[in-house]
Protein backbone atom coordinates (compact mmCIF):
# COMPACT_ATOMS: atom_id res chain seq x y z
CA UNK A 1 0.00 0.00 0.00
CA UNK A 2 1.55 3.31 -1.39
CA UNK A 3 2.04 6.13 1.28
CA UNK A 4 -0.95 9.17 0.75
CA UNK A 5 -0.05 12.84 0.83
CA UNK A 6 -2.39 15.90 1.58
CA UNK A 7 -1.99 19.09 -0.38
CA UNK A 8 -3.64 22.24 -0.06
CA UNK A 9 -5.11 23.01 -3.59
CA UNK A 10 -2.97 26.22 -3.91
CA UNK A 11 0.26 24.12 -3.55
CA UNK A 12 -1.41 21.12 -5.97
CA UNK A 13 -1.95 24.21 -8.44
CA UNK A 14 1.33 25.23 -8.42
CA UNK A 15 3.34 22.33 -7.96
CA UNK A 16 1.52 20.86 -11.26
CA UNK A 17 2.26 24.44 -13.52
CA UNK A 18 5.73 23.91 -12.06
CA UNK A 19 5.93 20.23 -13.85
CA UNK A 20 4.08 21.89 -16.93
CA UNK A 21 6.62 24.34 -17.57
CA UNK A 22 9.65 22.01 -16.80
CA UNK A 23 8.13 20.73 -19.80
CA UNK A 24 7.91 23.82 -22.02
CA UNK A 25 4.57 24.83 -21.64
CA UNK A 26 4.22 28.36 -21.33
CA UNK A 27 3.13 29.63 -17.99
CA UNK A 28 -0.32 31.28 -18.94
CA UNK A 29 -1.49 27.40 -20.55
CA UNK A 30 0.30 25.60 -17.34
CA UNK A 31 -2.23 28.01 -15.22
CA UNK A 32 -5.45 26.68 -16.91
CA UNK A 33 -4.32 22.89 -17.49
CA UNK A 34 -3.12 23.04 -13.52
CA UNK A 35 -6.33 25.08 -12.33
CA UNK A 36 -9.15 22.81 -14.65
CA UNK A 37 -7.10 19.15 -13.16
CA UNK A 38 -7.08 20.63 -9.70
CA UNK A 39 -10.75 21.38 -9.85
CA UNK A 40 -11.40 17.89 -11.18
CA UNK A 41 -9.93 16.42 -8.04
CA UNK A 42 -12.10 19.05 -5.79
CA UNK A 43 -15.32 18.36 -7.71
CA UNK A 44 -14.33 14.65 -6.37
CA UNK A 45 -13.41 13.38 -9.81
CA UNK A 46 -9.51 12.16 -9.01
CA UNK A 47 -9.76 10.23 -12.50
CA UNK A 48 -9.53 13.80 -14.26
CA UNK A 49 -7.72 15.27 -12.35
CA UNK A 50 -3.48 15.69 -11.18
CA UNK A 51 -3.48 11.76 -11.72
CA UNK A 52 -3.43 12.46 -15.59
CA UNK A 53 -0.17 14.52 -15.07
CA UNK A 54 2.27 11.41 -16.17
CA UNK A 55 0.50 10.69 -19.40
CA UNK A 56 -0.19 14.51 -20.07
CA UNK A 57 4.06 14.91 -19.74
CA UNK A 58 4.69 11.48 -21.70
CA UNK A 59 2.54 12.87 -24.33
CA UNK A 60 4.58 16.10 -24.38
CA UNK A 61 7.68 13.62 -24.29
CA UNK A 62 6.38 11.29 -27.70
CA UNK A 63 4.95 14.62 -29.22
CA UNK A 64 1.37 13.56 -29.14
CA UNK A 65 0.84 17.05 -27.14
CA UNK A 66 2.60 20.05 -28.29
CA UNK A 67 2.70 22.15 -25.29
CA UNK A 68 2.96 25.98 -26.29
CA UNK A 69 0.30 25.58 -29.26
CA UNK A 70 -2.50 28.02 -29.01
CA UNK A 71 -5.97 27.29 -30.79
CA UNK A 72 -6.70 28.62 -34.31
CA UNK A 73 -10.46 30.28 -35.40
CA UNK A 74 -10.48 28.11 -38.52
CA UNK A 75 -13.84 29.28 -39.60
CA UNK A 76 -17.07 31.39 -37.86
CA UNK A 77 -20.20 32.52 -38.60
CA UNK A 78 -22.34 34.67 -36.14
CA UNK A 79 -23.33 31.46 -34.26
CA UNK A 80 -20.79 29.18 -34.52
CA UNK A 81 -16.92 28.62 -34.57
CA UNK A 82 -14.46 25.56 -36.32
CA UNK A 83 -11.59 25.64 -33.41
CA UNK A 84 -8.05 23.78 -34.57
CA UNK A 85 -6.34 22.90 -31.20
CA UNK A 86 -3.03 22.56 -32.86
CA UNK A 87 -2.33 19.49 -31.21
CA UNK A 88 -2.37 21.27 -28.13
CA UNK A 89 -3.59 20.83 -24.45
CA UNK A 90 -7.28 19.83 -24.88
CA UNK A 91 -8.48 21.65 -21.53
CA UNK A 92 -6.33 25.22 -22.92
CA UNK A 93 -8.67 25.09 -25.91
CA UNK A 94 -11.69 24.00 -24.66
CA UNK A 95 -11.73 26.25 -21.98
CA UNK A 96 -10.42 29.89 -24.49
CA UNK A 97 -13.72 28.15 -27.23
CA UNK A 98 -16.36 28.26 -24.38
CA UNK A 99 -15.13 32.08 -23.68
CA UNK A 100 -15.66 32.88 -27.14
CA UNK A 101 -18.81 30.62 -27.60
CA UNK A 102 -20.31 32.72 -24.33
CA UNK A 103 -19.87 35.62 -26.26
CA UNK A 104 -21.32 34.89 -29.27
CA UNK A 105 -24.27 33.39 -27.37
CA UNK A 106 -24.93 36.78 -25.38
CA UNK A 107 -25.13 38.65 -29.04
CA UNK A 108 -27.06 35.79 -30.98
CA UNK A 109 -28.79 33.83 -28.71
CA UNK A 110 -26.86 30.37 -29.67
CA UNK A 111 -22.85 29.84 -30.62
CA UNK A 112 -21.94 26.04 -31.62
CA UNK A 113 -18.30 25.17 -31.39
CA UNK A 114 -16.06 22.23 -32.74
CA UNK A 115 -12.85 21.47 -32.96
CA UNK A 116 -9.98 19.76 -34.87
CA UNK A 117 -6.66 18.30 -33.34
CA UNK A 118 -7.53 18.53 -29.75
CA UNK A 119 -6.50 16.27 -27.01
CA UNK A 120 -8.01 15.22 -23.67
CA UNK A 121 -10.09 17.80 -22.52
CA UNK A 122 -10.81 16.36 -18.90
CA UNK A 123 -13.61 16.67 -17.02
CA UNK A 124 -16.38 18.48 -19.25
CA UNK A 125 -18.35 19.56 -16.60
CA UNK A 126 -16.14 22.23 -16.07
CA UNK A 127 -16.91 23.96 -19.24
CA UNK A 128 -20.72 23.00 -18.64
CA UNK A 129 -20.15 24.78 -15.53
CA UNK A 130 -18.49 27.85 -16.91
CA UNK A 131 -20.73 28.09 -19.48
CA UNK A 132 -24.13 28.30 -16.65
CA UNK A 133 -22.25 30.43 -14.57
CA UNK A 134 -22.14 32.97 -17.30
CA UNK A 135 -26.13 32.77 -17.41
CA UNK A 136 -26.21 29.96 -20.27
CA UNK A 137 -26.73 26.23 -21.07
CA UNK A 138 -24.08 24.75 -21.77
CA UNK A 139 -23.82 21.16 -23.74
CA UNK A 140 -20.36 19.78 -24.54
CA UNK A 141 -19.82 16.13 -26.50
CA UNK A 142 -17.08 14.38 -27.23
CA UNK A 143 -17.15 11.55 -29.92
CA UNK A 144 -14.63 9.05 -30.99
CA UNK A 145 -14.34 5.80 -32.44
CA UNK A 146 -14.01 3.45 -34.94
CA UNK A 147 -13.38 -0.34 -35.74
CA UNK A 148 -10.94 -2.16 -33.26
CA UNK A 149 -10.03 1.81 -32.63
CA UNK A 150 -11.94 1.91 -29.37
CA UNK A 151 -11.52 1.73 -25.70
CA UNK A 152 -15.79 0.67 -25.58
CA UNK A 153 -17.96 -2.46 -26.94
CA UNK A 154 -21.05 -1.85 -28.32
CA UNK A 155 -23.91 -3.72 -26.87
CA UNK A 156 -23.09 -7.35 -27.63
CA UNK A 157 -19.92 -6.59 -29.18
CA UNK A 158 -16.53 -8.08 -29.19
CA UNK A 159 -14.24 -5.95 -29.64
CA UNK A 160 -13.73 -1.97 -28.59
CA UNK A 161 -15.65 0.51 -31.43
CA UNK A 162 -16.60 3.69 -29.52
CA UNK A 163 -14.68 5.58 -27.20
CA UNK A 164 -16.32 6.64 -23.11
CA UNK A 165 -18.18 9.60 -25.56
CA UNK A 166 -18.92 11.84 -22.56
CA UNK A 167 -21.89 14.41 -22.21
CA UNK A 168 -21.58 17.16 -20.35
CA UNK A 169 -25.21 19.59 -19.44
CA UNK A 170 -24.93 23.03 -17.37
CA UNK A 171 -27.62 24.76 -16.85
CA UNK A 172 -28.67 28.14 -14.54
CA UNK A 173 -30.31 27.64 -11.37
CA UNK A 174 -30.73 31.21 -10.10
CA UNK A 175 -28.23 30.70 -7.15
CA UNK A 176 -24.76 30.61 -6.75
CA UNK A 177 -25.19 26.00 -7.30
CA UNK A 178 -25.99 26.00 -11.33
CA UNK A 179 -27.28 22.28 -12.26
CA UNK A 180 -24.31 19.78 -13.98
CA UNK A 181 -24.69 16.63 -15.04
CA UNK A 182 -21.57 14.94 -16.93
CA UNK A 183 -20.95 11.57 -17.89
CA UNK A 184 -19.33 8.77 -19.85
CA UNK A 185 -21.38 6.72 -22.39
CA UNK A 186 -19.24 3.47 -21.27
CA UNK A 187 -20.32 2.38 -18.11
CA UNK A 188 -17.58 4.38 -15.88
CA UNK A 189 -14.63 6.96 -17.32
CA UNK A 190 -11.61 5.05 -18.27
CA UNK A 191 -9.83 7.06 -15.34
CA UNK A 192 -11.79 5.91 -12.83
CA UNK A 193 -10.05 2.57 -13.59
CA UNK A 194 -6.56 4.63 -13.15
CA UNK A 195 -7.61 5.25 -9.66
CA UNK A 196 -8.87 1.85 -8.44
CA UNK A 197 -5.57 0.49 -9.99
CA UNK A 198 -3.86 2.88 -8.15
CA UNK A 199 -5.08 1.34 -4.34
CA UNK A 200 -5.16 -1.99 -5.82
CA UNK A 201 -8.96 -2.14 -5.83
CA UNK A 202 -11.38 -4.40 -7.61
CA UNK A 203 -14.00 -2.66 -9.55
CA UNK A 204 -17.57 -3.33 -9.18
CA UNK A 205 -18.99 -6.17 -11.44
CA UNK A 206 -20.41 -5.21 -14.95
CA UNK A 207 -17.80 -2.70 -15.79
CA UNK A 208 -15.05 -4.15 -18.39
CA UNK A 209 -14.41 -7.44 -20.02
CA UNK A 210 -10.87 -8.57 -20.70
CA UNK A 211 -9.47 -9.09 -23.97
CA UNK A 212 -10.63 -12.38 -24.24
CA UNK A 213 -14.72 -10.52 -23.88
CA UNK A 214 -14.79 -12.84 -20.09
CA UNK A 215 -16.66 -10.25 -17.75
CA UNK A 216 -13.82 -9.29 -15.24
CA UNK A 217 -13.27 -6.96 -11.89
CA UNK A 218 -9.75 -6.36 -12.36
CA UNK A 219 -8.15 -3.31 -13.10
CA UNK A 220 -5.08 -4.83 -14.74
CA UNK A 221 -7.31 -6.67 -17.63
CA UNK A 222 -8.58 -3.91 -19.01
CA UNK A 223 -5.05 -2.51 -19.22
CA UNK A 224 -4.19 -5.72 -21.03
CA UNK A 225 -6.30 -5.47 -23.48
CA UNK A 226 -9.59 -4.83 -22.13
CA UNK A 227 -12.40 -2.92 -22.98
CA UNK A 228 -14.84 -0.91 -21.42
CA UNK A 229 -18.66 -1.61 -21.56
CA UNK A 230 -21.09 0.29 -22.85
CA UNK A 231 -23.88 2.11 -19.91
CA UNK A 232 -27.45 1.26 -20.16
CA UNK A 233 -27.71 -2.01 -21.63
CA UNK A 234 -30.11 -2.74 -25.09
CA UNK A 235 -32.52 -0.30 -26.36
CA UNK A 236 -34.56 -1.38 -29.01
Amino acid sequence: MGTTYRFQAAHLHAMTRRLFMAAGTPRHIADDVAEILVNSNLAGHDSHGVLRIPAYLRGISDGGIVPAAEPKVVRETAVSLLLDGNGGFGHYTARKAMGLAIQKARQADVCFVSFVRIGHMGRLGEYAEAAARAGCIGLITYGSGGRNSGSTVPFGGAGGALGTNPIAVGVPTGDDIPFIIDFATSTVAEGKLQVARSKNADLPPGLIVDKHGAPSVKPADFYDGGFLLPFGGHKG
